[in-house]
């Protein structure tokens, strides 16, 4: 059996390759790599794929998981040229699509949805 791993960034763009991974100790080396990428500023994840089955995953903190572990920069977020604190009216399924959207970030989902049109 046989898993190889990559991080990707918050568009989902592969910007490392890890190869192949035979225990969980192959991950230390991948989460340090990650964790270097955070510092930097660079937003990313950790995304692994068995090949004999096809299943893909991510690998955090806690192990294995379904969902995205996001390797982030420690520290309040830097301030977004132009950007200024606003309140903006939305029902629940609209925050829930914008989190989603945004990495659990409703602010950074409701750019993406206006940055693509929609």
């Amino acid at each position: 059996m046989s898993t190889s791993a990559s991080i990707f960034d918050a568009n989902n763009t592969p910007i490392f390759d890890g190869g192949e991974m035979d225990t969980d100790a192959d991950f230390e080396a991948l989460v340090i790599r990650a964790e270097e990428f955070a510092a930097a500023g660079t937003k990313c994840c950790i995304r692994w794929e068995r090949d004999d089955d096809g299943q893909v995953a991510y690998w955090g903190a806690q192990g294995a998981t379904l969902k995205p572990y996001w390797y982030t920069k420690p520290g309040r977020p830097e301030e977004m040229q132009g950007g200024k604190r606003r309140n903006v009216y939305l029902d629940d399924a609209s925050l829930a699509e914008a989190v989603k959207r945004g990495n659990g970030n409703a602010s950074e989902g409701i750019r993406m949805a206006l940055a693509c049109g929609g």
